[in-house]
């Protein structure tokens, strides 16, 4: 028996996909419906697909998860329980989940669900789990955590681990990120991210697609993260094909026994299956992510020649015959009929793309004829985008994959008796009796006749094991009689065994709505300590102020910035971002130089993180929500609220950050680390325009709408924030004159 200590987590984007990856050795599977679900546009099962895949998954021994991973609002959380409750009946294995109201409503209604905190909730520490609801069981850490990281992270609480090891990278933080909301008005957060950081755009005159990351494939390392205490391997790929799905779930099941076994990989073995996995799907070939990729992660992380499956390169052009229109290709490996090749320049810019009709050895010359005014060259790349020999190998193994179970089998026939034949699988076992036995006439029927319709298990989840039978020589019984025991026995059978995941719906609660947010306000902050000089005295005296510490890395300037404000009510926000050693970093720093702001109101949370550190830096001053934490619902308030928070602020007015990332387009673009906060500009295909500054003392990137604007929200909120960033000293002033600030 193989070991199970890690489970192998694959993408199930449609039906075909779930049955794939559990065939291929995926111990469970995470999907959505049609609602609620970060990937809208997969296939995904309808619930009623699901509760059968979950009789499926459970006789198998597998598990299912649902994805309810999106922000709802009031009137989407009251459509939660006709969603769920069915899947609950059938034994639902959890539900992975980002909204907090979402949880909150869960943990009332479905109490004994295990819920899972999605990657979107952006938990970049153990020690942030503490502000989590007690019912989340599990949590998938933020993508851009090192292998140290998550050591760290395993050590700080007792939650299961989910970790990414597969598949595609978000450039930003995940549920942190409004560009695809803001260009097109497709939200991320609501399950409907159009992907523009996958765009072409410009940046210092370079063209490219500058923010568009590799894929992740961690198969080499997965032992180090076994070692660190991760107990899920989570595979991306909701969107991808039912041969991807199926293919990751075998090798990282393959790799993670060995390593589980006490045995050391074949190196030669593993390239040749990373090589597979590439075939499938990579873009720009695979990168080790922030998980193993080191110091130089941040200059590889991202493709900028291409976007979409690269293929492995199989070759290169070594002449070309102009008159013909003919290339030839000299191959550096196998290729097989039906194949599709693409040629490609030095900038990986495709200029013919063909289908082979047959296969030829590595080492080989083939040709291929071009369409006429192609500039096809000698010296071109020959890549490979669809390996037919290998989907038709995935194919096969998938539908030849052994899923039943062993069933034994008791057969009992005597003259003047019913028939009697007991099925069992496991502890479980099922009677079923027929007509009674006569003596034979002529032939009579034998134990081996029995025997022979009793193995003809066909399409049911069985096959036959241990066999006894017990029958009475000279007997007469009707063969037809013995199929009809056989097929109701091990379907009822089967039903027993999936009866243990079935469980009977809680009572019904009535819902209790948490009081909306009181009172309305303003608050103002600024990116500039000229700014704060300038504006701080001449503002209204009930006008808020707020800090952003991201802005002010210096903290030698944080005893001038509390002096510009100790005469009025302020607030500081922490560092949005804090992974690893610069988490311990500010806490230090804070707890030296943090008296400079004795004199503030409160502190501002824009994270889980930020609310961690209000906890346990002991902050006594008010508890104020700030907009990276959403509120869409009166649930998520609730919860908030009962950490102490009394206020959520939106952007009313600025330049709004789209993205927090841990990407750097200043890497990117082969640019060293000055040591301070920088910005450039970039610019997307339909003249979309956006700043990204570095912020090097907490090491990640902010990337802001250009324009200032006002906005509205439908989020529950109590205070409009005017959040100046990089306006001049007369833009500024006339907003606050607008907003009647002055």
């Amino acid at each position: 028996m193989r070991n199970r200590e890690v489970e192998i987590l694959a993408p199930g984007g449609s039906v075909e996909g779930i049955y794939s990856a559990f065939a291929a050795g995926a111990d469970a599977v995470y999907t959505g419906t049609s609602k609620f679900s970060a990937r809208a546009y997969a296939k995904n099962p309808s619930v009623e697909e699901l509760c059968d895949l979950l009789d499926y998954a459970h006789f198998c021994d597998k598990k299912i998860y649902l994805t309810l991973n999106t922000l709802l609002n009031d009137t989407e959380i009251g459509q939660i329980e006709n969603l769920v409750a069915p899947l609950y009946e059938y034994g639902l294995d959890g539900i992975i989940v980002q909204d907090f109201g979402v949880v909150n409503y869960l943990a009332e209604h479905f109490p004994d669900l295990n819920i899972h905190g999605s990657t979107q909730m952006t938990v970049l520490n153990g020690e942030a789990c503490q502000v989590l609801h007690p019912a989340i069981t599990r949590i998938v850490p933020s993508r851009e955590l090192t292998i140290e990281e998550i050591r760290a992270f395993r050590k700080a609480t007792d939650l299961e681990l989910e970790v990414f090891v597969h598949g595609a990278l978000c450039y930003c933080y995940s549920g942190q990120c409004r560009m695809s909301e803001v260009i097109g008005g497709r939200s991320g957060n609501r399950g409907m991210c159009a992907q523009p950081c996958r765009l072409p755009m410009v940046a210092d005159g370079r063209r490219g697609h500058l923010l568009s990351t590799r894929d992740l494939c961690g198969l080499a390392d997965i032992g180090q993260l076994i070692d660190a205490g991760v107990c899920s391997f989570k595979i991306e790929g909701r969107m991808k094909s039912p041969t991807y799905a199926a293919l990751a779930s075998y090798m990282y099941r393959k790799y993670s026994d060995i390593h589980l076994a006490g045995e050391k990989p074949n190196k030669v073995e593993m390239a040749d299956d990373m090589r597979k996995l590439a075939d499938v799907y990579n873009r720009g070939e695979f990168t080790k992510g922030f998980l193993f990729g080191g110091k130089d992660i941040k200059k590889s992380l991202v493709y900028p020649k291409v976007n979409g499956h690269f293929g492995v390169k199989v070759g290169k052009v070594t002449k070309v015959s102009e008159g013909k229109n003919l290339a030839t290709i000299k191959l550096e490996k196998d290729v097989y009929p039906q194949d599709v090749l693409e040629l490609r320049d030095d900038a990986q810019n495709k200029e013919y793309d063909y289908t082979l009709g047959a296969g030829s050895k590595a080492g080989e010359e083939i040709n291929a004829r071009f369409t006429k005014g192609l500039r096809v060259r000698a010296g071109m790349g020959v890549y490979r985008t669809k390996n037919n020999s290998l989907i038709d190998e995935v194919t096969t193994a998938v539908e030849n994959a052994r899923t039943k179970k062993l069933a034994e089998v008791k057969v009992t026939s005597k003259v003047g008796e019913e028939v009697r034949v007991e099925f069992s699988c496991g502890e479980k076992s099922v009677v079923e009796t027929g007509q009674i036995v006569e003596v034979a006439g002529k032939r009579p029927v034998t134990a081996e006749d029995i025997e022979k319709r009793i193995r003809k298990t066909g399409e049911t989840k069985f096959e036959i094991g241990e066999a006894e039978f017990d029958v009475e020589s000279g007997i007469f019984l009707p063969l037809g009689e013995i199929n009809k025991l056989r097929r109701k026995g091990l379907e009822e059978l089967e039903k027993l065994i999936v009866s243990d995941y079935h469980r009977e719906l809680p009572e019904g609660k009535e819902d209790e709505v948490a009081e909306l947010l009181e009172g309305e306000f303003v608050m103002v902050s600024f990116k500039k300590m000229a700014q704060y000089e300038e504006f701080a005295d001449s503002l209204r005296e009930d006008i808020k102020v707020c800090i952003y510490l991201d802005d002010f890395p210096n903290s030698g300037e944080w005893g001038k910035l509390g002096d510009i404000l100790r005469d009025r009510e302020y607030y500081v926000a922490f560092p949005r971002i804090l992974k690893g050693d610069n988490r311990e970093k500010f806490m230090r720093e804070w707890r030296s130089q943090g008296h400079a702001f004795d004199g503030k109101s409160g502190v501002i949370a824009s994270t889980i993180q930020g609310l961690e550190l209000y906890q346990n830096l002991g902050e006594k001053g008010e508890l104020v929500i700030g907009s990276g934490l959403y509120v869409t619902n009166r649930r998520a308030w609730e919860t908030y609220a009962k950490l102490g928070a009394k206020k959520h602020s939106f952007i009313a007015y600025g330049k709004r950050p789209v993205m927090l990332t841990e990407g750097c387009l200043f890497a990117t673009l082969s640019e060293s680390c000055g040591g301070e906060n920088r910005c450039k500009e970039i610019e997307l295909p339909k003249r979309d325009r956006f700043i990204v500054e570095r912020n090097c003392k907490y090491c990640y990137n902010i990337i802001y709408e250009r324009e200032s604007e006002e906005y509205e929200t439908d989020e529950i909120c109590n205070m409009s924030e005017l959040q100046f960033t990089f306006e001049s000293d007369e833009e500024i002033r006339k907003v606050l004159n607008r907003w009647n600030c002055l």
